[in-house]
């Protein structure tokens, strides 16, 4: 590696790194978000009903990427020909 090359991976991860820990910061001392950490202000009916329901988001994102719309077309072409 050259010199250049490890200084930008550096810099890459500092900046990353920086910006992730004060917006982690910023969320645990108060900051307004959608996260909450008691779960009797929602109820154990939610915490357990968001778990399938995040599987079916996350599935749902990846089954509409261009990679897995490339993948599936070309595994599909052999099975209906």
């Amino acid at each position: 590696m050259e010199r250049r090359e490890i200084l930008h991976g550096f810099h890459g991860l500092f900046w990353t790194n920086t910006v992730t820990a004060l917006f982690a910061t910023y969320l645990l001392n108060g900051g307004p978000t959608m996260i909450y950490y008691d779960i009797d202000a929602y109820g154990w009916s939610w915490v357990l009903l968001q778990v399938p329901v995040l599987f079916v988001a996350m599935v749902s994102r990846l089954l509409f990427t261009p990679y897995t719309y490339y993948v599936f077309r070309f595994i599909y072409r052999f099975e209906h020909a």
